[in-house]
């Protein structure tokens, strides 16, 4: 933890003094820039087009790369928080341990979606491609918090 993130931990912050650093928050606004349009735009448009198999296939599985990505990303920034505002359960938890668990809990979220165990995410079709796209999603993210890390500053 760095000094200005242990004198964030000695007094009082406000949630809208912090600021997210690094370059895992620009990889999160791209994914969702991507999301959207692979949504909106791409997908329907490439579902009316004959052949382009690969395309289909990657168009259909991004966006659970995605979903992976920007869950496990806003799981560790709420863990930050609780750790910042001294909340018992995340004070003595590292960044590491926190990003760790983070992947944890994102993985059980959208490998029991694709899995059909619920529906949380919206209405889903089983394809093991999803479930590949989701892991690389997980294993992406987790890179980018260790080596990147989030870290919340003062404005």
């Amino acid at each position: 933890m760095s000094n200005a993130e242990q004198n964030l931990l000695r007094e009082e912050v406000r949630l809208n003094d912090l600021t997210v650093r690094g370059i895992t928050w620009n990889v999160y606004l791209i994914n969702m820039g991507i999301f959207f349009l692979l949504k909106l735009w791409f997908r329907p448009w490439i579902r009316e087009q004959e052949g382009l198999a690969l395309l289909k296939t990657i168009s259909n599985s991004l966006p659970n790369f995605i979903e992976a990505y920007v869950g496990v990303f806003c799981i560790s920034g709420l863990f930050l928080l609780a750790k910042i505002k001294n909340y018992s359960w995340a004070g003595n938890l590292s960044d590491r341990w926190i990003y760790v668990i983070s992947t944890i809990v994102g993985a059980i979220f959208v490998i029991t979606q694709e899995m059909k165990f619920h529906n949380l995410g919206g209405r889903n079709i089983y394809d093991p491609n999803d479930v590949v796209a989701s892991v690389n999603g997980l294993v992406f993210v987790f890179v980018m918090l260790n080596v990147y890390g989030i870290g919340l500053r003062k404005k």
